[in-house]
């Protein structure tokens, strides 16, 4: 039997091969051990092409944990919004945070070790939607300790993300869930005279998200034309903290495209309800002059203050219970405003513009079961046509 070249030394009681590497490149003699030499020798020869590749190895020692969060919470939330904040923290926290794939060593990651992570994630039922966050998030940490010289490969390029299950393909494709025209009178009707009105009519009139009608000022709206200017959202989220504590504000932002800024017309019969609810909130600012509308909010609550979207959704959502009424948002408003407006035949590029869409195709992308009723109505209409013309 060749003899060996490797000494070997007894570490914990077991014997092993073992060798020390003396480089100039490192901070200090680095021990390797191994059970076969060709153990040993592997991990030789990653230690020294890390070495030659310029890899900070001490850095790429650090568990993945460590690293992780450092990366997330002083370089990824740098230059992205509070609401992206919101979405990576809570996924961090609840899916990533505790799970053993960060106790191990950032340099001894490996593309089948996320996989395997990501398929557990899948068995327990966690949506595809939410794995796509958490790839982003250990996507993005690793190609950036890969292009910092932390690590000597991008393993990342040959993970996949599981499929879809069917009900997730079959609630993707009904997520949006509009009020039926006798819905929408029912509900109308109820709420008359409450202190919501004018915003759920608003929504059912104007399409705009509740983050945009929650931000209107009265500069935004103009009472001659009929319309309401979007130029921003208010944003109600927690503020983002390591240690995981929730303090709750919100934060008015600009529309994340150019074409979420827009004029948006109402129906005239809208302007008597706004002129009202002006006057309502005058008296309200005489009877309490302390909780003044600093803001100049169209809709606030009675210390003038921003809604919460929350209660306001709770709210919304109590009011259709009462009418028998049930698996509704406050955001459902928007789509029954599109609805309605496919269903009397309006030009899809219109209803884009409306809604604010950045694309035609994201508009056609979510009625496509509006569309489709069109479409068959207008099937229906030729074929009466060419019996027509044929008797």
């Amino acid at each position: 039997m060749a003899r060996s070249k490797y000494k070997k030394k007894i570490k914990n009681g077991i014997e092993y091969y073992f060798y020390r590497i003396n480089d100039n490149r490192l901070e200090k003699p680095k021990d390797l051990y191994g059970k076969t030499t060709k153990e040993l020798e592997e991990k030789i020869n990653k230690i020294m092409k890390e070495l030659n590749n310029g890899i900070n190895i001490e850095e790429g020692k650090k568990n993945y944990k460590e690293f992780l969060r450092q990366w997330l919470y002083n370089i990824k939330f740098i230059n992205i919004k509070n609401t992206s904040k919101e979405v990576y923290e809570s996924a961090y926290r609840i899916h990533i945070k505790e799970e053993k794939i960060l106790n191990v060593k950032l340099n001894e990651l490996s593309n089948i070790t996320i996989q395997n992570f990501y398929m557990k994630l899948k068995k327990n039922k966690v949506g595809t939607a939410t794995i796509k966050i958490i790839n982003i998030i250990i996507k993005g940490s690793i190609k950036y300790a890969y292009r910092n010289d932390l690590i000597i490969k991008d393993i990342t390029k040959n993970i996949i993300i599981p499929k879809p299950t069917e009900k997730e393909k079959l609630n993707k494709k009904n997520r949006i869930n509009p009020l039926t025209i006798n819905e929408q009178k029912k509900l109308m009707k109820k709420i008359e005279g409450n202190e919501l009105e004018l915003l759920f009519l608003m929504a059912l009139f104007t399409g705009a998200r509740g983050g945009e009608l929650l931000a209107l000022t009265w500069e935004d709206i103009n009472m001659n034309n009929c319309t309401i200017k979007i130029s921003k959202i208010a944003k109600y989220q927690h503020e983002i903290r390591e240690e995981g504590n929730k303090k709750y504000k919100t934060e008015i932002q600009t529309p994340k495209t150019e074409k979420s800024k827009r004029i948006i017309p109402f129906p005239k019969k809208l302007k008597e309800k706004i002129i009202k609810h002006k006057e309502n909130q005058e008296k309200i600012e005489l009877n309490l002059w302390k909780k003044k509308n600093k803001n100049n909010l169209i809709f606030c609550n009675i210390k003038g203050e921003y809604y919460n979207i929350i209660e306001v959704n709770n709210k919304f959502k109590s009011i259709l219970k009462s009418i028998g009424i049930e698996g509704h948002t406050f955001h459902d408003l928007r789509h029954t405003y599109a609805t309605r407006l496919f269903e009397m035949k309006e030009n899809p590029k219109t209803v884009q513009e409306l809604l604010g869409h950045s694309t035609i195709s994201t508009t056609l992308n979510i009625y496509t079961h509006v569309l489709k009723e069109v479409k068959e109505e207008a099937a229906e209409k030729l074929n009466k046509l060419y019996e027509k013309i044929e008797g």
